[in-house]
């Protein structure tokens, strides 16, 4: 019996459909929340099919459309028959990142993934439906994941971070996609260009002013958002978010302190700006206590020691 049931639960398991999935490449929304912006960066996901190449493989310029990368080709149809070739930057094992060009139309409509396996022959994978917006806006995370300590720059070039805060007044650069379409050629790095959508930030629930909103000048779909951390705020995770076209972006943070300070602290932490210095130790300990007392006494304690590039990300 415990054969058969495991037969049938690896039979089950192969006939599995795939699972696919297009996510906000910044904020890793999934688009059947967020939808996908004209000129946009994003991520299709395809697990559970087995196609891809092993490593990721980065694309070069001008970006691929028809010709694909690494033998994977990803199409819209929005709106008719016409089909626009995605703009591929990356393709990994069950997943590629592309951008989606401004000139595909609004409306709901389909992405399909075409492959092509060892015969040679291009054969039709994974679709999954897509809902193209003006706008929709995610903000880069310093860990990738779409939450925690947003990817934000100074008006010095440098990265900020609690070793490097922000301070009430200064101008500060945060990195996203989904701001909008522009006319140029989206498989080169665009120019600057202020797309004027409207958007607005938040720091602490406190609004912002912003200066710029637009393409970042780099790689294609990146979009950039320079702002002027308002009065009022402070802490190492100050609260950071972005609206725009109607819609509520991934809530981040930032680290904000006097303009006299330039390491972050916070009491409620148990964090001093000694403790992210570079020292001898490499390090913070921290340690635990968890103690209840519903149903019987209980407690439970744990100790451990975060290294610098862990407390700044």
């Amino acid at each position: 019996m415990t054969r058969l049931l495991s037969i049938l639960f690896t039979a089950a398991a192969v006939a599995a459909p795939p699972v696919v999935e297009v996510y906000n490449a910044a904020s890793l929304i999934p688009a059947a929340t967020q939808n996908v912006a004209q000129g946009s960066m994003f991520v299709f996901s395809f697990t559970g099919t087995g196609i891809g190449p092993a490593r990721r493989v980065q694309a070069g310029y001008p970006l691929p459309t028809t010709a694909g990368l690494a033998g994977l080709t990803l199409q819209a149809n929005v709106g008719g028959a016409q089909a626009y070739p995605c703009i591929l930057v990356y393709a990994a094992f069950e997943e590629v990142g592309a951008v989606l060009p401004s000139n595909v139309p609004l409306g709901s409509g389909q992405l399909t993934l075409y492959y092509t396996p060892a015969n040679g022959t291009v054969t039709g994978g994974p679709t999954a439906p897509i809902h193209v917006v003006p706008v929709s806006f995610g903000i880069y995370t310093v860990n990738g994941l779409g939450a925690g300590p947003a990817f934000l720059i100074d008006a010095s070039g440098n990265s900020i971070d609690v070793t490097n805060t922000a301070h009430n007044g200064d101008t500060v650069s945060l990195r996203g996609t989904g701001l909008g379409k522009i006319t140029d050629d989206e498989t080169n790095p665009p120019p600057r260009v202020d797309l004027n959508s409207g958007a607005q930030v938040f720091v602490g629930n406190q609004p912002a002013t912003v200066l710029y909103g637009g393409r970042a000048g780099g790689r294609p779909g990146n979009d950039r958002i320079d702002f002027v951390v308002p009065d009022g705020v402070s802490g190492c995770y100050v609260s950071l978010w972005v609206k725009a076209g109607g819609m509520v972006s991934n809530f981040t943070s930032i680290p904000v302190t006097s303009a006299d300070q330039s390491t972050c602290s916070d009491p409620a932490l148990g964090i001093s700006g000694a403790d992210l210095q570079p020292n001898a130790g490499g390090g913070l300990n921290v340690g635990v206590l968890d103690l209840t007392g519903v149903a019987g006494d209980q407690g439970d304690g744990g100790f451990n020691k975060f290294d610098l590039p862990t407390l700044t990300g």
